[in-house]
């Protein structure tokens, strides 16, 4: 974790809950949804 960096342009959102069922997949296309547990964080 520590080569990772702690930086700014490392901080984000954090999804917190992906799994398969908070997957859609059209195609060659997948997204992300339900994001009722995520945060800001490293």
């Amino acid at each position: 974790l520590a080569a990772y960096g702690k930086g700014p342009e490392r901080y984000g959102l954090i999804h917190a809950d992906m799994r398969l069922a908070n997957l859609l997949i059209d195609g060659g296309n997948t997204r992300l949804i339900d994001f009722d547990d995520c945060g800001s964080g490293w």
